[in-house]
């Protein structure tokens, strides 16, 4: 993933979708998710 400015990160390795992931002080927020489960755990 990318850190695009700080605590926001985005991965565009998959077809059709954009991923983010937003930090947080409680945990992460996830915007979007991979097109299937084994990229998901990836």
């Amino acid at each position: 993933m990318q850190e695009i400015v700080k605590n926001i990160h985005i991965e565009e390795q998959y077809l059709g979708v954009t991923l983010g992931v937003i930090v947080t002080p409680r945990g992460l927020i996830q915007i979007d998710a991979p097109p299937s489960p084994e990229d998901t755990r990836s």
